[in-house]
Order: structure tokens, then C-alpha cells, then sequence
């Protein structure tokens, strides 16, 4: 049988190729590479422990102070916790009597710590609206993550909901993977695609929405670190907010992808808006000749340099 250390240590070695999904995400993100080596131990061995709240409470801290791989090195291996003990402290139920295998009690330990650790815990003083200003009053570094919602706020179409535009880009243009509208290789191939929504996405009749009002107020108190953003719609530069980083990308700048000519966004608008390619002014690039056009231009050179040499 196959042991609970060695999928451990297949799953770490998983992370570090880049093949884990979120269910083995550490709490910030990251993967933990497991230090075990090739011993087995199965949990059959294992004595079952059923752990009191205190306790519980205990354990859940030290699964975010250590991270996915090192906390169960610590209780798996080094403390010798059954799989089935941990389970009823992310779980909140009982696996005792269910019949399952230890592999599949170990998967189910990995989704359910995969779900506790999407889950920050709350900071136990701020309760109230009131706690909260209190804790704005007092900070003087506070950085802020944003995303599609304050986007959508705007009126902005989002991505993945049911009529989003990952919907509407498989419905109209049947794409096997409608990201293949960000993806630098299919963009060489094929720009007709992203042009011809860049200018649903385009902040031209858009305002700020009161979120980036509130972060503009953040900075001009000098209490905002950063604005890191998911969103490409460049709001919070028509907002002023100066301190933020497009983690995506934006409309603010755009970059010739055969040069590197760079030019201000605004420079695009005119194509984004009739939905045109925009091409470069320093390639001096132009619309694409079609193949069969392309082919009887050829001919015809060719036929006009067989007369000369005649």
C-alpha cells in the first residue's frame, strides 16, 4: 500500500514543477516544499486522537503559522497524528466507521485544508464599523487588493460569471480556452480577437467607482503602501491614485510586441473604439494582404521579371 509519507512528498515535488493546483496553496500562496525522505509509515499504525475545541483551536493556528507541507511533517510524521484525527478539526465530522482507505482520507484531508486555507482568520479585536475606522485611523502602511468586483461596479463586464466575457468569447468565437484571448502567442497569430473586445473593456465612458475614492483618500493621507490590482480597466489612474501596480497589465500604455516602441494608451483609442488593429507607427506595419491577393502579387512579379530578362 502505497504510504501517506510518500504522497506527501509526491505532492511537494508536484509544487516544486509547478503542477499543484489551489488545493495544496500554502496561506500566502505559496507551495511548501516537504523536507520528508523515502521512510513509510501507514496510518493504519496510527493511533486515532480525538481532539477537544482548545485543542482544535490550537492545531488550526499552527496550520497557518507552518504552511501545508511543514505542518503535516509535524503532525503526520513527527507527532504520529492519524490522518482521521485532523480531518474532524478542518472537517468538523467524523470519518471513523466510513470505510475509506488511508489514500483517500489523506485527499480529503488536502481539500478541506485547501479550503481552510483561502480562509484568513479574522482579527479578533476589529468587530464593528467603528473598529474598523479605528484601525485605519491607526495604520500608516495599508495596502490594498482590488478586483473585478470594484470593476463591475463600474459597469464593467467581468470575466468569468455566466455572462461574462469568457462566456461570451466561447459562445461567439468557439474557443477551446477562451484565456486565448490574454495569450501573448495567440494574440501574434490571431489580434482580431482581443480588438474586438478591447473596447467593452476600455474605460472611455467608465467613472471610479467610491472604492478607488476611498483608496485616492488612503493616499492623499499618506497611509496607502500600494494598490495592488487585478483590474486592466485603468480606473485608478483616471482616479489619480498613484501608488498601484496593474498586476495584469492595463490600458495605460501600450507596447509594439515586434520594436518595443511604447506609446501612452490613449494613442490606441481611435482603433479600440472602431474595433481595429492598432499598428505600430515605427514598424510601420499595416493590415495583413489576403493569401490570395498575396499569391497573384507574386505572380505577377514574377511574370513581369521573366519579360525583362526576355
Amino acid at each position: 500500500m502505497e504510504s501517506i509519507e510518500l504522497q506527501i512528498a509526491q505532492t511537494a515535488a508536484a509544487a516544486d514543477d509547478g503542477e499543484c493546483s489551489d488545493e495544496d496553496l500554502n496561506i500566502d500562496g505559496s507551495y511548501a516544499p516537504s523536507p520528508l525522505t523515502g521512510a513509510e509509515m501507514d496510518v493504519a499504525d496510527v493511533e486515532y486522537h480525538r481532539y477537544s475545541s482548545e485543542e482544535m483551536e490550537i492545531v488550526r493556528s499552527e496550520a497557518y503559522a507552518l504552511g501545508f507541507g511543514a505542518f503535516l511533517q509535524k503532525y503526520i510524521i513527527d507527532m504520529g497524528v492519524s490522518v482521521r484525527s485532523l480531518l474532524e478539526v478542518f472537517a468538523s465530522q467524523s470519518v471513523q466507521g466510513l470505510g475509506m482507505s488511508d489514500m483517500q482520507t489523506m485527499q480529503l484531508l488536502k481539500y478541506h485544508l485547501a479550503r481552510f486555507y483561502r480562509n484568513r482568520p479574522k482579527l479578533p479585536g476589529i468587530n464593528t464599523i467603528d473598529d474598523v475606522v479605528r484601525l485605519l485611523r491607526e495604520s500608516r502602511r495599508i495596502m490594498v487588493l482590488t478586483g473585478a468586483g470594484v470593476s463591475v461596479s463600474c459597469g464593467i463586464p467581468d470575466f468569468r460569471s455566466p455572462t461574462g466575457i469568457y462566456t461570451r468569447l466561447n459562445d461567439e468565437f468557439g474557443l477551446d480556452d477562451p484565456q486565448q484571448m490574454f495569450d501573448i502567442e495567440y494574440f501574434r497569430e490571431t489580434p482580431e480577437l482581443f480588438y474586438s473586445f478591447a473596447k467593452e473593456l476600455y474605460p472611455y465612458n467608465f467613472s471610479p467607482a467610491p472604492t478607488h475614492a476611498f483608496i485616492k483618500l488612503l493616499e492623499e493621507k499618506e497611509k496607502l503602501l500600494r494598490n495592488y490590482t487585478q483590474n486592466i480597466d485603468t480606473l485608478e489612474h483616471v482616479q489619480g491614485i498613484k501608488n498601484v501596480l496593474n498586476c495584469h497589465g492595463s490600458f495605460a500604455t501600450a507596447t509594439c510586441i515586434k520594436c518595443g516602441y511604447q506609446c501612452d494608451g490613449k494613442d490606441l483609442e481611435a482603433d479600440i473604439m472602431a474595433m481595429r488593429i492598432a499598428y505600430c507607427p515605427v514598424c510601420k506595419d499595416g493590415p495583413r494582404e489576403p493569401p490570395a491577393a498575396a499569391a497573384a502579387r507574386s505572380g505577377a512579379i514574377e511574370h513581369s521579371n521573366d519579360g525583362e530578362n526576355h
